[in-house]
């Protein structure tokens, strides 16, 4: 039974068009919680004729405004919310009053004061409304009822405007760490199944949390609801790109991040596929545009002589829109870049061949509707919007030159973000490890004799050790191997670093235990799997960043005028003090080789080129320490002992060069 029928069944002698009929409607909406039912009335074509006497009266006629505010036609006018809120709650209502209790029943019950606080720009209180009201009541709600579905999608719609509000980081500061996770839990719960609420819109939301995630400081949880919803993020968007690798740099989870490096490959590999295949884009669409140049001139020749807007549109369609010209161009000239704006003008005016109402510009700046639809056969425009739509599938989106840059530089983040987890997983169990070999490791560790085998290994290095030295970029001249060789006996300037100590230190030792382990395995015929050679050269590839950051500590220190160097700190580029909290949190082993670049003449020897210490720190960590330590990682004796050696050769050579 609906309201009208109802109101005429309890108040018989009442009329539609009377005061009591509208007074009933305020009590079904304040005390029963009939919004939809309510809604439904004031949404007829009669209701106005009906309150035409009463519309001078504010509590009536703001049931148009309510109507149309949950209608979604337009945005409740600023003048009625006091009004409204009134009328629903009552007279003593404070919507600044968290505490306030309301009376109201039903699902919509708190839509209207959400709606107040957020329209009106009580962002903190709005999400105070939400976590201890509207999150509690949306998560007790039914995907499976309409009307359920209905009210969530109503809240989920006042929850994007208020994270639109909220991004801002001075405003986002105030937010809650509980709140985030209430989002989190809103998403997973009842969010994402929500038949009536749009993929975008759920994009929009879960693109909006990650941006909550990562200015809380809440990475893991970030990286977790990437994973969990992936399908609801859209890679081709570089601000995501961003996003994946600001939270992954902070997430310290090998695993998890390793996916994010997976999927952003995917879309590299996807734009590298559109390059090799863009030459044949560009001959099906160029061939398809010409074969209907040809089938309209020869079915309509007549048409096409005198001046008609037939005539009109084939000439500005194919000369003054250039179409034909950029059709039987010699595309294989073009630059990539030149034949992606090639391709994407070509399928845009492919449009007119099966929709009508689709207007060109021409360089003359000119713009027309092309009637070119009309002349050609129903099959062959749909030919070319097949044509256009699977094209359009395999093709990324625009801004191609800039996509990949941010790409390349995301995933060369990501592998050093990778390697460092790995590395500290290595080295937290390599202890582990040596202790799964039982007695046949010879000797617990002594740090003086750990000692002396590394003063024995540093001394006899070569600038022939380091597996690259033929390349003339990576070589040593002659003065620069002298200096090498000068540092044969000063093994103790590494010493001075106690991390860096404690790292080479162990390494040896490790290593040494391992060889003989080895030796003692392969004499009794046993073979060793190539993944537990990894863990030795962890701690060699960690010396290496830990005595670079070190080092530009003592300098620091020395000389007290140091340039700051440049890191991200959550994402965002900054200039901070060498020997600072946020250097020693935030620095890079690409902020270290960048610094030494920049700032060279400063901190090396005179002798020592900057760009060439630059390139053979950037190779070994782009070609050692990232490329060849990952999960995967399948080392032989030889491969592990060359990395070894190519690391201590970068050690005494960054020492040879530096003041």
């Amino acid at each position: 039974m609906d309201i009208y029928q109802e109101f005429s069944a309890r108040n018989m002698m009442a009329c539609l068009d009377s005061e009591t009929f509208l007074d009933y409607l305020l009590r079904q909406w304040t005390l029963r919680g009939r919004h939809l039912d309510v809604c439904q009335v004031i949404d007829h074509p009669k209701f106005e004729e009906i309150i035409e006497n009463y519309k001078d009266e504010e509590r009536f006629s703001v049931f148009v405004e309510l109507s149309r505010l949950y209608q979604g036609e337009i945005a409740l006018a600023n003048t009625y919310n006091d009004t409204l809120l009134a009328i629903v709650y009552g007279e003593d209502f404070d919507p600044l009053d968290m505490e306030s209790t309301v009376h109201v029943k039903g699902d919509w019950k708190y839509h209207l004061w959400f709606y107040y606080l957020n329209n009106e720009g009580y962002i903190h209180e709005a999400w105070e409304l939400f976590d201890t009201e509207i999150y509690p009541l949306c998560t007790s709600l039914s995907n499976t009822r309409t009307e359920h579905v209905q009210a969530v999608s109503r809240y989920f719609d006042e929850i994007c405007i208020l994270m639109q509000k909220t991004k801002n980081p001075d405003v986002l500061y105030g937010v809650d760490d509980k709140t985030v996770r209430n989002l989190n839990e809103l998403f997973l719960l009842i969010i994402r199944n929500n038949i009536l609420i749009e993929t975008s819109s759920k994009q929009s939301f879960c693109e909006n949390l990650v941006h909550f995630m990562l200015n809380k400081n809440m990475h893991h949880l970030g990286i977790e609801f990437y994973i969990t919803f992936k399908e609801f993020f859209n890679l081709n968007e570089t601000p995501t790109i961003i996003k994946l690798v600001e939270l992954s740099e902070y997430a310290n989870d090998y695993h998890a991040v390793n996916v994010i490096y997976g999927d952003i490959q995917t879309v590299k590999n996807r734009i590298d596929k559109y390059r090799g295949d863009i030459d044949g884009h560009l001959e099906v669409i160029s061939e398809y545009i010409l074969r209907v140049k040809q089938l309209i001139e020869e079915n309509h020749s007549e048409m096409l002589q005198g001046d008609s807007f037939i005539r009109e549109s084939f000439d500005f369609f194919f000369d003054e829109c250039s179409i034909y010209e950029s059709a039987s161009s010699d595309f294989t000239v073009l630059s990539f870049i030149e034949k992606d704006y090639l391709l994407r003008k070509l399928l845009d005016a492919v449009i007119c061949f099966f929709k009508e109402q689709k207007q060109l510009t021409s360089k003359a700046g000119n713009k027309l509707e092309p009637a070119l639809s009309m002349l050609i056969d129903y099959e062959l425009g749909i030919e070319g919007m097949r044509l256009r739509n699977r094209i359009i599938s395999l093709s990324p989106s625009q801004g191609i030159d800039y996509k990949e840059t941010v790409i390349h530089d995301a995933l060369s983040q990501l592998r050093d973000f990778l390697t460092e987890f790995y590395l500290i997983e290595l080295s937290d169990d390599a202890d582990a490890i040596l202790q799964k070999f039982g007695k046949k490791v010879i000797e617990a560790y002594d740090e003086t004799k750990a000692l002396a085998l590394l003063t024995k290994t540093y001394a006899d290095l070569r600038p022939s050790d380091y597996s690259v030295n033929h390349k003339t970029t990576y070589g040593f001249t002659h003065e620069e191997q002298q200096r090498f060789v000068e540092e044969d006996n000063r093994v103790d300037k590494l010493m001075a670093f106690d991390e860096v100590k404690k790292l080479l230190l162990t390494a040896e030792w490790q290593w040494k235990n391992h060889v003989q382990f080895l030796d003692t395995n392969q004499a009794g015929g046993e073979e060793q799997t190539g993944l537990e050679y990894a863990y030795i050269v962890a701690n060699y590839l960690k010396a290496v960043e830990i005595f670079l950051c070190d080092k530009l500590v003592n300098i620091q220190a020395e000389k007290e005028n140091l340039p700051r160097i440049g890191i991200y700190k959550f994402g965002k580029p900054k200039n901070v003090v060498v020997g600072g909290e946020d250097y020693r949190n935030g620095v890079t082993m690409g902020n270290l080789y960048n610094y030494l670049l920049d700032y060279g003449t400063t901190i090396l020897k005179p002798v020592a080129d900057k760009r060439k210490v630059k390139e053979y720190v950037t190779h070994w960590t782009a070609n050692v320490r990232n490329s060849q330590i990952h999960k995967d990682t399948i080392l032989s004796i030889d491969e592990t002992n060359r990395i070894r050696k190519d690391t201590l050769v970068i050690l005494k050579r960054l020492l040879s060069d530096f003041e």
